[in-house]
C-alpha cells in the first residue's frame, strides 16, 4: 500500500512540474530515467509502474523511457548527465553525491542521530 501511495505522489508531483512549465497540452513529452539496478530489482519495477501511471494519467502525452543496468553509465555518470540536462531523472543516494562534494558524507555517518523523530 505504501508503494502505491508513493508512486501516486510521485506521479502527481511529476505532472504538476510538467504543467507548471507551460508545456502545450498537445505536445508529447518523453522523459529519460536511468539507473544502475537490474530489471528484476524492486526499484526498477517501481519505475516501470510509475511510467505506466504517468502515461495513463497524461493520456499518452507524457512517457518515461527507462534505461536500467547502467545503460547510460554508472551512478556518477548519470548524475553528471542529469546536471548537463541530457537526462531527466535518475536514482541517487548520498554516497553518489559524495563523489561531487565531501559535504554529502555527513549523510552516511552512522548513529549521528539518536532517533528519526
Amino acid at each position: 500500500m505504501k508503494m502505491r501511495s508513493f508512486t501516486r505522489s510521485l506521479v502527481c508531483a511529476s505532472l504538476l512540474a510538467l504543467v507548471s512549465t507551460g508545456v502545450n497540452a498537445a505536445e508529447k513529452v518523453a522523459l529519460k530515467l536511468a539507473h544502475n539496478l537490474e530489471r528484476s530489482h524492486v526499484v526498477h519495477q517501481s519505475f516501470e509502474e510509475l511510467a505506466k501511471e504517468v502515461k495513463q494519467l497524461s493520456k499518452g502525452n507524457m512517457v518515461i523511457r527507462i534505461y536500467p543496468s547502467s545503460q547510460m553509465g554508472n551512478a556518477r555518470e548519470t548524475m553528471e548527465l542529469l546536471q548537463n540536462g541530457a537526462l531527466d531523472m535518475t536514482k541517487g543516494s548520498a554516497s553518489d553525491l559524495e563523489s561531487f562534494d565531501n559535504i554529502y558524507a555527513i549523510y552516511n555517518l552512522p548513529f549521528l542521530l539518536s532517533c528519526f523523530w
